[in-house]
């Protein structure tokens, strides 16, 4: 038997399917006229420029070699100081004729729009569909989805991959087989290539999933294949970087810079305390007398120990240290100074400051979502939504404060959000409901 109609005579999932279709409209018009109009120029040295020279090789066959040795000095060496999925990405545009900077925030721009998609669809497992669809506007319009696409920073790849891991685990949840563990897994490492916390991301969400799941031979059997997934890509990346390094590598050397410029008197005790910085004192490059004496790894390997040498001559400083990364990630910390040095990576001070003042707003409702979710009792949907808000929290604590850094967890404070929203509208109608003489 056929589902009824609603009352304005549509089928049920012809009506949900309208309103996916229009969620894509609007998130794929409000990408594209971005892009077009209002996106930042790319810096010739900068994060993006290195992603799109990598890309390039890879369409042109030269294999993932230091974009900017090959491009200024024409020299050849190997490289894995990014990950490989976003610019792997890029090489796919490349090769197939979406090359300028203008085409790939286009394809970009599509793959956002679907991740809005998906952001519905995950919202459903909360909100009801009308409440989804209205959080599909929201995230359709918010710049921290939308400006990483222009930008044509990893991030932008990541949030796609962090909402499929996410419905992956709530699938999961509703059906614990083998199979959609393995498919949690699988993502979680295609999520790996592109920022390297992915892997945490999706072992972080699915472990009390895989621990409660009944009856314990579906445990073990879903254990192994979220295990075995997990490993297929970023094991096959990492078999590259063994047989390519001195120095072992499994996903990425980027470590050894970040360490160093994240964790240096520049960085602990002035205006940038707890960002990062690059100077003869932080990290001052990759360069090319280093990259002669020693490959890529040994020279990651020497700036992760300057870093982690810095780091313990001064754990008294840390815990203000790593207080400030996480307030900066969050924009809750000199965020007008945030926005300016946000502008270094490519991204517009206008967009940073409309990010940081819907995050302000969403915060204290996301909070109200974890609360309502707690007082019921719903602990599994509160992990679900406020794991990923802790690695972040973990991963900039560790690292530095940079508002890009927080995607992983724009998605679940939306959520969160709405579900405090919809939990105060509930309460008032059953207050105004029970109020005498209304």
């Amino acid at each position: 038997m056929s589902a009824p109609t609603t009352a304005t005579g549509w089928h049920p999932d012809t009506r949900r399917r309208a309103g996916f279709l229009g969620i894509f409209l609007v998130a794929l018009g409000v990408r594209v006229t971005y892009a077009l109009a209002a996106a930042p120029n790319i810096l010739p040295i900068s994060d993006a420029g290195g992603y799109r020279l990598l890309g390039q090789h890879l369409a042109e066959g030269l294999g993932y070699i230091r974009p900017y040795d090959m491009a200024r000095a024409d020299i050849v060496r190997p490289t894995a100081e990014f990950p490989p999925g976003f610019p792997g990405l890029l090489g796919m545009f490349h090769a197939i004729g979406l090359r300028s900077v203008p085409a790939q925030r286009l394809g970009l721009a599509v793959l956002g729009a679907l991740a809005v998609v998906g952001v519905v669809m995950l919202a459903r497992r909360w909100l009801p569909e009308r409440g989804a669809l209205l959080l599909g506007l929201v995230a359709a319009v918010h710049p921290a989805l939308f400006a990483p696409e222009s930008a044509l920073l990893a991030e932008s790849l990541f949030l796609w991959l962090v909402v499929l891991v996410l419905l992956a685990v709530v699938r999961f949840r509703e059906s614990p087989t083998p199979e959609r563990a393995a498919l949690v897994g699988l993502l979680g490492g295609a999520a790996t290539l592109v920022r390297s916390e992915g892997l945490v991301l999706a072992v972080v969400l699915v472990l009390p999933l895989l621990v409660t799941a009944p009856p314990r031979r579906i445990r073990v059997g879903a254990g192994v294949a979220v295990v075995v997934s997990a490993l297929l890509l970023p094991g096959a990346w990492a078999v590259r970087n063994l047989t390519t390094f001195e120095e072992p590598v499994l996903v990425s050397n980027n470590l050894g810079s970040v360490l160093a410029g994240a964790n240096c008197d520049r960085t602990y005790d002035s205006d940038l305390i707890g960002f990062w910085y690059i100077s003869e004192d932080c990290f001052d490059g990759f360069r090319q007398e280093a990259l002669e004496a020693a490959d890529e790894s040994v020279v990651a390997g020497d700036l992760r120990d300057d870093g982690l040498s810095y780091l313990r001559d001064h754990l008294d400083e840390l815990p203000k240290v790593a207080t400030v990364r996480v307030l900066r990630t969050f924009q809750l910390y000199e965020p007008e100074q945030q926005g300016r040095l946000a502008t270094f990576e490519g991204r517009r001070l206008l967009t940073e400051r409309i990010t940081g003042w819907i995050l302000w707003a969403t915060l204290p409702l996301a909070i109200a979502g974890a609360v309502h979710l707690a007082r019921r009792r719903r602990w599994v949907d509160l992990w679900l939504l406020v794991a990923p808000v802790a690695v972040v929290v973990a991963v900039a604590a560790a690292t530095y404060g940079n508002p890009r850094f927080r995607i992983a967890a724009e998605v679940p404070l939306l959520i969160l959000a709405a579900i405090g929203v919809h939990a105060g509208v509930v309460a008032l109608r059953r207050r105004h409901r029970t109020v005498p003489g209304e």
